[in-house]
């Protein structure tokens, strides 16, 4: 999203370019999808499926 608006120039913490500044919203707005967002066989924890490493993450937002 950054990048379509003009956003390149990477400061500490957000993104400036084009008169915008885009921030992170991961952790605030978004966050990690729930591993059964991988497949069904993730529902229920077993040590035997760990670890968890998908090629691609996916996120939710965040429910608070």
């Amino acid at each position: 999203m950054a990048t379509v608006l003009g956003a390149n120039e990477k400061k500490d913490g957000y993104l400036e370019g084009n008169g915008y500044l885009v921030s992170w919203c991961v952790g605030h707005l978004l966050e990690l999808a729930q591993p059964e967002a991988y497949g069904g066989q993730y529902a229920k924890w077993r040590y035997a499926d760990l670890p968890i490493l998908p090629g691609t993450w996916k996120y939710e937002s965040a429910k608070g």
